[in-house]
């Protein structure tokens, strides 16, 4: 697959933004994944998903997918739950500046929203 080219969600419309920014981070993450795996089961997965052989969903069925997306959930929640409300609210703007300068978040929206004690 050429480097500039992006896995196929299907998600909206093919011309929506949302989609195309979706298909580039998606193969942008899978593409690291792929760099950052030792296991050659899941390597493969992720090539065939990639190269658009395979359906996303069939990397489901890799046990050491669902070991590096639960860790990398929680390594997400544990920098969320670290962050001070200034440094939330800080990474919340630039989130959303950088999604109304993708065209994907509406203007005045915020994201992601702020992770509490609560949640």
């Amino acid at each position: 697959m050429p480097e500039d080219a992006n896995l196929h969600l299907n998600l909206a419309p093919a011309d929506s933004r949302t989609t195309r920014w979706a298909e580039r981070n998606t193969t942008a993450a899978l593409r690291a994944l792929r760099e950052n795996s030792s296991d050659q089961a899941l390597v493969q997965v992720l090539d065939d998903v990639i190269a658009g052989r395979r359906p996303p969903r069939d990397l489901l069925g890799q046990p050491e997918f669902g070991r590096l997306a639960e860790s990398g959930i929680a390594e997400y929640e544990r920098r969320m739950h670290a962050m001070s409300p200034e440094e939330a609210a800080r990474f919340s703007d630039e989130v959303t500046r950088l999604g109304n300068a993708e065209g994907i978040v509406p203007n005045g929206a915020k994201v992601p929203p702020t992770v509490t004690d609560e949640d």
